[in-house]
This record gives structure tokens, C-alpha cells and sequence, in this order.
């Protein structure tokens, strides 16, 4: 529970499947459409899901300090993130994350199909191989066309 002083708002979505909290006191609105659009993101992958919910929370009023900051990080079974982007100081923060996550889904996700894993700790480094892993990726991604216009 937040302390006294602390302005928040908080729900749970509504198919109950998961919780939306928000600080800085959004309007109710606000996280009933990020819980929203959560739930009706089912067919997009993970990633994309909460960006679609963080614009749906920003559409609805977003936080009251105003917009400076956004940020998208999403952890896996590998090491490394399998995404970590981050805009600061901007003035609109989650419309440059929208467009850095575009240019990371078309242009950077296929090559970490050859970045070092657990179970293969050297990654594929022969640049045939590179490109050919990476051409396989490509031609198999279901959501590789996710974000054409």
C-alpha cells in the first residue's frame, strides 16, 4: 500500500488477468484503457502488447507531471534483454520509443537469432552462417510485418 502522501491509481484488467499501477495520479481512465488494451493485445507479441497499452494510458490522460520520459525493457531466458530501449528528455518520449521499437523490430531483432545463448555460449560467428541464420529468422517471423505501414 503507498504511503498517505502518495498520489496513485491502481486496477486489475478485466479479464483479470494481470495489474496495472500508475503513480502520480492518473485518471481513473488512464489505467482502465493501459488494462484495456492489454487484454486486447492477446495476438501481438509480448513486446508490442505494452506499447500498445502504454499509448491506450497515454491517450487516456497519461500522468498528470506531463510527458519527459519512456521506456521498454524485456527480459527473457538469454543473458541479455531481448529488448531494451529507452528515450529521456523528450518532448514526445513514447512516440520516439514507438519509432526506435520499429527500427528495432525490423532492423536489430533478426540478428539476435545469432547472438550468444545459454546454450550455445559463442553465438554463430561465421559470417555466412550469420547471414543465413538471419535470413531463416526473417523468412519464418510471424510478426515480421507487424509494424509495415
Amino acid at each position: 500500500s503507498p504511503g498517505a502522501g502518495c498520489v496513485y491509481g491502481y486496477g486489475l484488467g478485466p479479464g483479470g488477468g494481470g495489474w496495472v499501477a500508475a503513480n502520480w495520479g492518473p485518471a481513473r481512465g488512464v489505467v482502465a484503457a493501459t488494462a484495456e488494451a492489454w487484454e486486447n493485445g492477446g495476438d501481438k507479441p509480448f513486446a508490442a502488447r505494452l506499447l500498445a497499452a502504454l499509448a491506450a494510458g497515454e491517450a487516456a490522460g497519461g500522468d498528470k507531471r506531463g510527458k519527459q520520459s519512456a521506456a521498454l525493457r524485456v527480459v527473457g531466458p538469454e543473458a541479455h534483454s531481448e529488448i531494451d530501449i529507452r528515450v529521456d528528455d523528450h518532448r514526445d518520449p513514447l512516440g520516439e520509443l514507438t519509432r526506435l521499437f520499429k527500427l528495432f523490430w525490423h532492423e536489430r531483432r533478426p540478428h539476435f537469432s545469432t547472438m550468444p545463448t545459454r546454450a550455445d555460449p559463442s553465438g554463430i560467428t561465421d559470417p555466412a552462417a550469420r547471414t543465413a541464420a538471419i535470413d531463416a529468422f526473417i523468412a519464418s517471423d510471424p510478426h515480421r510485418r507487424l509494424f509495415d505501414a
